[in-house]
Order: structure tokens, then C-alpha cells, then sequence
């Protein structure tokens, strides 16, 4: 089983294989870029926490904290979740996936 790693926030901890490895609230599937954005569209800490009562406000407030601290990494996730978004199709293809005929996609095969 794979071990959180901590990070220099204690609510936030990263483990292989969750999430991609991205920064997390410990004890969740909720990545801080999920938490950021919420915070970038302007809502409160409060907000978060009413709509996911298992979080609490510590937590919130340090993936916050964890986002402004690492502004770059965050936005360079968020960016993705934006490209997603916007075109999911060519998410895909850009990605090497093969759009299936009943719909989805296929992980492409490792070459070689």
C-alpha cells in the first residue's frame, strides 16, 4: 500500500498512485486544485465546508494556503482541468487515446 508523503502543510500529503500523485487533503480525494478552485471563483472557506461537510475548515484553509504556496504547480493542474473542460475529445486525441465507436476512450497501448 502506498504511503502519503507529507508535504510542508499538514492537512495536504501526496501519495503514488492517488489522484496521480497530486497534493490532497490528507485523508481524501479531494486535490487541492479542486479546493483552489473554488477559491480562485471567489468563495469562502465557509462555502467549501457547508458543500463538503466531511472537510473542516483547517483543512480547507491549508489547501488554500498549500495552493498560494505553489501557485505554479496548482495553476499547471488547473490548466489541465481547463483543457479537459473545453474540449474533451481533443483532450484525448492530443493524448494518444482511441475514441471507441460506442463512445469513450481506449488507454493507448504501450509500444515497443
Amino acid at each position: 500500500m502506498a504511503r502519503d508523503k507529507k508535504t510542508d502543510h499538514p492537512h495536504i500529503v501526496k501519495t503514488e498512485g492517488v489522484l496521480g500523485g497530486r497534493a490532497r487533503l490528507k485523508g481524501h480525494r479531494i486535490s487541492v486544485e479542486f479546493i483552489a478552485g473554488f477559491f480562485r471563483a471567489g468563495y469562502m472557506p465557509e462555502d467549501v465546508v457547508t458543500w463538503y461537510p466531511q472537510l473542516t475548515l483547517p483543512a480547507v484553509y491549508d489547501a488554500i494556503g498549500y495552493y498560494l504556496d505553489h501557485q505554479d504547480e496548482i495553476n499547471e493542474e488547473l490548466a489541465v482541468v481547463d483543457e479537459f473542460d473545453r474540449d474533451p475529445d481533443a483532450f484525448f486525441t492530443r493524448r494518444g487515446y482511441e475514441k471507441l465507436p460506442h463512445g469513450g476512450y481506449r488507454f493507448p497501448k504501450a509500444s515497443g
